[in-house]
């Protein structure tokens, strides 16, 4: 009978964690869009280290696909900002735009070594 209080009592220990570590995690989430989804900042108003955050995003799939959902939120609001601004004649927003989404239009900077004249450079193994 002893034994049976002591894995019992084990039982409900590892449960009462378990359910500690998953208000945590759900208060995390809430603290993350309030706090810009900024991690360290977030750590900080919940009371855990960065360490422990990570951990989650590692082994709770579930948790990871809010964490990514967040983030890809954000990536949207700075592209609608973006457009707003390229709408509104912003050369630099323009120019910053075409240069990352139009790449297969030609609107790419690269620099092209080429040798004398503009001859192509020719290395040998040796």
């Amino acid at each position: 009978m002893e034994k049976s209080k002591k894995s019992k009592a084990l039982e409900n220990s590892i449960k009462t964690r378990q359910e500690n570590k998953e208000k945590k995690k759900a208060e995390f989430l809430e603290e993350f869009s309030k706090k810009a989804n900024n991690v360290s900042a977030t750590c900080k108003a919940i009371g855990i280290e960065r360490p422990t955050f990570y951990n989650w995003l590692k082994n709770d799939v579930d948790f990871r696909l809010k964490v990514e959902n967040a983030e890809e939120g954000d990536i949207d609001m700075a592209e609608s900002a973006l457009k707003k601004q390229i709408l509104g004649g912003n050369i630099t927003a323009i120019i910053f735009y075409l240069k990352t989404k139009g790449k297969s239009r030609g609107y790419v900077e690269r620099q092209e070594i080429t040798g004398k004249d503009g001859v192509d450079i020719v290395i040998k193994e040796v």
